[in-house]
């Protein structure tokens, strides 16, 4: 069976009208969101949002309001942008960290999944930098490799999620207190949220588990004083939105995300501008965050030429004074990195598990077991046919 392509350009032809009458609301309503972005804010107080919101999910301002805060540096050329990069990293140590997985099947006799997790750290410095890198990994196989509600399913996408995530964790421990000896300014990025509100439709056990993985890694990086940054590209969330309609009394069907509403606002303040300050109120954060339920901030900044990223980081270190870094940091890792911050990138590829990763992982999985085992491995009918052209 292919596409049809015939089929889908009538339906999609049935459904012009709808799709265009959706996108001018949105526009209009980001339109009005923005407007009530720049009319409301500047009075809104941490109180005020606080009380409108009532416990419902929403941002709390922590900084009076600012159209955008500019990075308060102007650049002729990419030269220029690198230069003042190494510069602001100068004598501070900068770690990412990212996994990669492979996720259990019920394609073999007998289920496996692997995580990988790596770590890339560099030390800048004015005459030479220096850098390393570290992994954690793990193998799940056999009862280890199946659900507990359900022996006899494979450990499900979530499941397979939370613990690579553990072991993202437990390596940026390791390194963060490894790098802290060193006596330099310390910085931990993260290509993840702090608030992980993608687990939302998780069950209780897994976002319990995954949240109080994320609170042990805010509780170390508390106790050394190391910023911990959650880094988002994209962002979908919602939080300044959701305040903003309180004050409409409306709201869409389709929320309006938060990057759509100041996007525009940080482009005029060009590179390396941010918004205010805002703390993140939830009710993943108030059911599982524990002592930190309160303490998840965040800020929007352009560092690109696409909409602004999110950045999420801990309430101490904005009430240290640290944000001025914390957003200097981004900036400079995006312009080493060419837009993506340059510890992140080289943390990928640590942990990156390619195709031929892939299938190596199953030939050694499946040597080791036939022949240091004596347990039969092999793929089912169905995995197999997956591979057969048919004609």
């Amino acid at each position: 069976m292919v596409l049809n392509e015939e089929r889908l350009r009538s339906m999609l032809s049935r459904k012009r009208h709808t799709i265009i009458s959706d996108y001018e609301n949105l526009r209009l309503y980001r339109e009005k969101l923005r407007k009530a972005y720049l009319d409301h804010s500047p009075t809104l107080t941490s109180i005020r949002a606080e009380t409108m919101l009532q416990g419902a999910s929403g941002a709390i301002p922590l900084e009076p309001f600012h159209r955008a805060i500019p990075l308060q540096k102007s650049f002729m050329n990419a030269n220029e942008m690198k230069k003042w990069a190494a510069d602001a990293l100068d004598e501070r140590i900068i770690i990412g960290i990212d996994g990669s997985q492979i996720y259990t099947s019920s394609d073999f006799n007998m289920p496996i999944g692997y995580v990988q997790v790596g770590s890339f750290w560099i030390h800048y410095g004015s005459n030479e930098s220096t850098y390393d890198h570290d992994y954690l990994s793990d193998v799940y196989i056999g009862s280890e490799a199946t659900e507990k509600q359900e022996s006899s399913e494979p450990l499900h996408k979530m499941s397979v999620d939370q613990r690579r995530m553990t072991k993202e964790i437990e390596l940026a421990s390791i390194v963060v207190e490894r790098c802290v000896e060193v006596g330099v300014p310390t910085y931990l990025m993260m290509d993840t949220p702090l608030l992980l509100r993608y687990i939302v439709w998780a069950d209780f056990e897994v976002k319990r588990t995954m949240c109080k993985t994320m609170t042990q890694l805010l509780e170390v990086c508390k106790r050394f004083q190391v910023p911990l940054m959650g880094y988002t590209d994209y962002s979908l969330a919602k939080d300044i939105t959701s305040t903003l309609e309180k004050f409409l009394q409306e709201e869409l069907a389709v929320k309006v995300s938060d990057i759509a509403v100041v996007g525009p606002l940080l482009e005029e303040a060009g590179f390396g501008a941010r918004t205010s300050v805002f703390r993140v109120q939830h009710p993943l954060l108030e059911e599982f965050y524990g002592k930190y339920r309160d303490e998840i901030c965040f800020f929007y900044q352009k560092v690109h030429s696409d909409l602004p990223i999110r950045v999420e980081f801990p309430l101490w270190a904005f009430q240290a004074g640290r944000i001025q870094e914390i957003a200097e940091v981004i900036a400079a890792q995006t312009v080493l990195g060419d837009g993506y911050p340059y510890v992140l990138l080289r943390a990928h590829e640590a942990a990156l598990l390619d195709a031929y990763d892939r299938n190596r992982f199953y030939d050694i999985v499946s040597w080791f077991l036939s022949k240091e085992c004596g347990v039969p491995f092999r793929e089912t009918a169905k995995a197999q046919r997956k591979w057969i052209s048919i004609i």
